[in-house]
């Protein structure tokens, strides 16, 4: 509630209820908590058995205690921007002029930074990392790696999800690799994209809009921006270029071969066959000849 706000308002949570005037300068804790506050200069509350804290010349120094109810407190203590730290049983972090120096440590690694964020090395059970910004900045967690060098020219992720391999490879802000389970991707900006999925390979050119895994996209938009389009399996393969006026199908042994309505060569087992200016003079694969359609 409050009166007259900010010359008067209290709140209540927990069992404990804090009283400001003149807000935020004057704060008395009641019930549950003990303490009170002239802000900036001084303040101290207290919860028996839970947390303790006090300030002075807020933010300069500082003195906290916390979660004192459980098996991991945490203790912080700072005089900034001199040195600060937070420790507690399972973590603790150091920092002395910072950004200049800083230290975390947890239950899986340790982290330096000198200063931060430019120069930083990292290392734990399964963990190890390394920063030189923007030279390079690499992360290994496991099987799981990240890597970055003169970022954002070059950027590249490794991960695996139940045995399987996920790559990830960008060059530029728009080239990149993409590489899963049964598909992978490579684009060239705006030159070209490869595509492979479940045995199947696509390349496109030019390659101006690359974006990937929209279907609606391949469907509707891309043919329009696409000067060649060449998709190829183990049994079939065709290639379109401008837009139809020339194409190339295969399809086994057999193959074809069309540039517009002007000419047209197919081939199929050992035998060959033509037509000029969509049949009207040509040759069939079975020896006839064609006039006139």
């Amino acid at each position: 509630g409050f009166a007259l706000w900010p010359l008067y308002s209290y709140t209540v949570s927990e069992g404990a209820r804090k009283d400001n005037f003149f807000y935020p300068v004057f704060t008395l804790y009641s019930g549950a908590e003990e303490g009170f506050g002239v802000w900036p200069l001084y303040g101290q509350r207290r919860r028996a058995g839970v947390r303790r804290s006090t300030y002075a010349f807020w933010p300069i120094f500082l003195r906290e205690e916390r979660n004192l109810d459980t098996d991991d407190p945490m203790r912080t203590f700072q005089i900034m921007p001199l040195y600060a730290q937070s420790v507690s049983n399972s973590r603790a972090g150091y920092n002395a002029l910072w950004p200049f120096f800083s230290y975390f440590r947890d239950t899986d690694r340790e982290r330096w930074f000198f200063p931060w964020p430019v120069l930083a090395y990292s290392r734990g059970k399964e963990t190890k990392g390394f920063r030189f910004l923007p030279f390079i900045d690499e992360e290994i967690r496991g099987q799981d790696r990240e890597l970055k060098m003169l970022w954002p020219l070059y950027s590249e992720s490794e991960w695996y999800v139940g045995g399987q391999r996920y790559l990830y490879r960008r060059v530029g802000f728009i080239n990149r690799q993409v590489e899963e389970p049964g598909r992978s991707y490579v684009n060239v900006w705006p030159f070209s994209e490869q595509r492979r999925i479940n045995g199947e390979e696509r390349y496109f050119f030019p390659s101006i809009l690359p974006f990937f895994r929209y279907e609606g996209f391949d469907r509707i938009i891309r043919p329009l921006i696409t000067i060649m389009e060449n998709r190829r399996s183990e049994e079939r393969e065709t290639v379109n270029f401008l837009w139809g006026l020339s194409t190339y199908e295969r399809n086994g042994e057999d193959k074809k071969i069309r540039v517009a309505f002007l000419f047209e060569w197919q081939k199929k087992g050992e035998k060959t066959g033509f037509e000029i200016l969509s049949g009207l003079y040509g040759r069939g694969t079975d020896g006839s000849t064609k006039i006139f359609f």
